[in-house]
């Protein structure tokens, strides 16, 4: 309990987390597809089942906190250098190496 703790419970700055992009899912989906998968792949190997998930890489992004009166000044932030990261398992544990997706000026498919 320093002057800067008191000097912020003066102006009334709080620390605020800067919001990003909602995952939740609803619990009610959760369930569905728990119990829809396993006849889904059924007859197929483990080695044969893949998960992909993607993550993206924001190498020039903001804080995700900061100092702030108002809790709506909190925005969500956006960086457009970014890249997205892939990363591949199956069912039985074997991994790939991660892709990296990135964005391009000239994009090669388009020649």
């Amino acid at each position: 309990r320093g002057w800067l703790d008191k000097w912020k419970k003066r102006f009334n700055i709080k620390e605020l987390k800067i919001c990003g992009e909602s995952g939740d899912v609803e619990g009610a989906t959760v369930e569905s597809w728990k119990e829809r998968l396993p006849e889904i792949v059924q007859g197929y190997e483990k080695d044969d089942i893949w998960n992909m998930d993607e993550t993206g890489l924001l190498w020039r992004a903001l804080p995700d906190k900061g100092f702030g009166q108002n809790p709506s000044s909190a925005k969500e932030g956006k960086n457009e250098t970014a890249a997205n990261r892939c990363i591949f398992v199956t069912a039985s544990g074997r991994k790939e190496k991660p892709i990296v997706i990135w964005k391009s000026e000239n994009p090669k498919c388009l020649h």
